[in-house]
């Protein structure tokens, strides 16, 4: 298996798992499913370039179309002399109910969720220690 595939595979099963922790029905537990994460780097006012990874999970019948989400972040400078890191999230119209959005970069640990709905906009926003 590839890497994407792995993580892809590791946060479905801790996803799971933290719903059987919180008594919820296996079945519930199936019903979602994390199907896209797609990566959006970003360059800081500092120079650095920083990779966000954006897990997005939807019903299972419907996770062919967080295929057609669009992503894109950008850094401002931010108050404290670190980075403020937007990201954006569209979801083209599709079917109703929410979609989980998840957003972290592994090289500063910081992870940032959110719920989005089909045919909205949904940002996230981060803030990194670095200029």
């Amino acid at each position: 298996m590839e890497r994407d595939e792995m993580r892809k595979l590791f946060v479905c099963v801790g996803a799971a798992w933290a719903a059987a922790l919180l008594s919820v029905s296996p079945v519930a537990a199936y019903d979602y499913i994390c199907d896209v994460d797609p990566p959006v780097h970003v360059t800081t006012p500092g120079g650095i370039n920083v990779t966000f990874n954006n897990f997005l999970s939807a019903p299972v019948a419907f996770r062919s179309d967080l295929k057609n989400a669009v992503l894109f972040g950008f850094a401002e400078p931010g108050l404290d002399g670190g980075t403020d890191v937007t990201i954006v999230v569209w979801l083209p119209g599709g079917p109703a109910g929410d979609v989980g959005v998840r957003s972290l970069s592994q090289r500063f640990l910081v992870s940032t969720s959110a719920v989005g709905r089909w045919g909205e906009v949904t940002v996230v926003h981060q803030h990194i220690p670095i200029p």
